[in-house]
């Protein structure tokens, strides 16, 4: 997480006054600061809300909640996320913006809390006017039935996935000074505060308003919290030992839980207002011209899972970086990596011309579960479901192609361990100047073999050659004659997308391709973009034989 200090955020100006402490770390002069925001007056008069709206407190009656839609996705990143403007100026987005957008559309089932806090922050900061949702007081909205409102709450909700170089995350002593300075010289730009469980497993956004000195080392931070509207809620700060805990409720199921942090472990972190005004550089965009390159060669993979994941990263020098549960320690070695964590995501840059490993866990949990993760570049998406956690060894290794050699060795790859019976899903999207393909892979394992045994589900890409294929291997060499008798199948659905006319191939359920282990399959696309033709050849048993020359019209 990159530490930043108030020179660096255009909404925290330096303020005249100075915060001192005596020898207890206990302020030695008092404040009581107070921006005017109320959160009967200045909040949203609705209660935090998922993928569905409710009309009673027990939800038995639901209305449709609208998220992003292309309107908001290009407000978000330009003219860059369309392949096609259509001549009533609507936007077509491209397969990779498609897929970006479902994922964080995803995200809003487990509630809203951050667009609601940003948006509160807007109107009240009046860069905002609430009239154009439906009423002059912030507090009056309906959400019901306002999909302009509901797609508002989603877009600002969606910032949050580009705060990794601007959140704030310090002890509780210094982002409480942060807020002193902050709200004395400007009470109309509020900051919203990001909130965790120790073991990251949940997460909630709320809005800071005012400070009240308590007396003895303790400060209520007050807040607007969208689990409670038109409630007062406080964080307290404890500055005789600098921590903080809060209590709200969990969403959906709005039981109980508390969250609290001591100095460093588990700060509460700052999430600045001025660094979302603007749009944002689409890292998986395609690029159509050498004008439209946003990042320097070689790039990078940005890798992006759920806030509850742990990411731990050695490269093949053994420097490390991210949190090492074997150790208890947390490491910042290789060169140009951070891990960075906002609401919703942990996220990394990845440089695409350097191997790593990976280790994705829940060591407070460790009760093997999976979860999601996606890759992406400029041009690509790959986006894995069920991802088994890993201890031992990585359960993610990514190995560059040389985009310097000849054609045959600009192939990179993805290999992911997962157990036989709980093997991920692949959905893999590439956009580039002839036009889109996407391919939904289901591999589903056919046996008997010992249940700790672990295969590597092989990922490989040669955008060079217009290439995409699988490999399944076991874990370990010697393990292989326990798969003699065991098949993979694979099926799915594969997609292409030109200005011309789309198409769609299937391989379902019934007659899958079947392939035993150290086996491949191999995708041309590049053939598929250009002729139409959609040819997949596969090894099908790891002898160096093609059994599967497959050619689709």
């Amino acid at each position: 997480m990159k530490k930043l200090s108030i020179r660096y955020l255009l909404i925290l100006i330096i303020c005249s006054v100075t915060i001192f402490f005596n020898q207890n770390n206990v302020f030695a002069e008092q404040y009581d600061v107070d921006t005017g925001f109320r959160t009967e007056k200045d909040g949203f008069g609705f209660e935090n809300y998922g993928n569905v709206g409710c009309l009673d407190k027990a939800c038995q009656q639901t209305f449709p909640i609208e998220n992003l839609t292309a309107v908001e996705m290009r407000r978000l990143f330009g003219d860059r996320v369309c392949r096609k403007i259509q001549t009533d100026g609507s936007c077509e987005l491209y397969k990779v913006a498609e897929l970006w957008m479902n994922k964080v559309n995803r995200a809003m089932s487990g509630g809203h809390c951050e667009g609601m806090a940003v948006l509160s922050t807007l109107f009240y900061a009046g860069v905002l006017d609430p009239n154009i949702f439906g009423s002059h007081s912030v507090n009056q909205l309906n959400l019901a039935g306002n999909t302009l409102l509901q797609r508002e709450i989603a877009y600002w909700f969606a910032t949050q996935w580009f705060m990794d170089d601007y959140m704030i995350e310090k002890d509780p002593v210094s982002q409480l000074k942060i807020l002193i300075s902050a709200y004395k010289e400007n009470p109309r730009l509020l900051i919203p505060i990001a909130i965790y469980q120790r073991n990251y497993s949940k997460g909630h956004t709320v809005l800071a308003y005012a400070i009240e000195d308590k007396g003895n080392g303790i400060y209520w931070l007050e807040v607007y919290d969208s689990n409670y509207p038109n409630q007062e809620k406080h964080m307290i700060i404890d500055v005789s030992n600098n921590s903080w805990t809060y209590t709200t409720l969990s969403f959906p199921d709005r039981s109980e839980i508390v969250y609290e942090g001591i100095g460093n472990s588990n700060p509460f972190q700052l999430a600045p207002i001025n660094s979302r005004l603007k749009q944002y550089v689409c890292d998986f965009c395609p690029v159509v011209s050498s004008a439209q390159i946003t990042q320097p060669e070689p790039g990078f993979n940005r890798l992006t899972v759920d806030s509850g994941i742990n990411v731990y990263i050695e490269n093949p020098e053994g420097q490390k970086t991210g949190y090492d549960w074997k150790t208890g320690k947390t490491y910042a070695e290789i060169p140009d990596l951070e891990i960075n964590r906002t609401m919703r995501q942990t996220s990394a840059q990845l440089p695409v011309n350097l191997p790593y490993y990976l280790w994705l866990n829940a060591p407070d949990l460790h009760s093997w579960a999976t979860f999601d993760v996606s890759f992406t570049s400029q041009g690509t998406v790959l986006y894995l479901q069920n991802v088994l956690e890993s201890y031992e060894y990585p359960n993610i290794i990514y190995k560059p192609g040389d985009s310097k050699q000849e054609e045959n060795s600009n192939t990179e790859t993805f290999e992911v361990v997962a157990f036989p019976d709980r093997l991920p899903t692949v959905q893999f999207v590439i956009s580039n100047e002839q036009g889109e393909c996407r391919f939904d892979l289901n591999i589903l394992f056919k046996g008997m073999v010992d249940p700790n045994l672990k295969v590597d589900i092989q990922i490989f890409h040669n955008p060079k050659a217009g290439r995409f294929g699988i490999n399944i291997y076991p874990a370990k060499d010697a393990e292989t004659e326990q798969y003699l008798q065991t098949t993979f199948t694979i099926s799915g659905d594969f997609y292409l997308y030109t200005d011309q006319d789309e198409k769609h191939i299937a391989i379902n359920n019934e007659t899958p391709i079947e392939m035993r282990v150290n086996g491949n399959i191999s995708i041309d696309y590049q053939a598929w973009q250009k002729n139409g033709t959609f040819f997949i050849n596969g090894d099908l048993d790891g002898d160096s034989i093609v059994e599967i020359a497959k050619e689709f019209q």
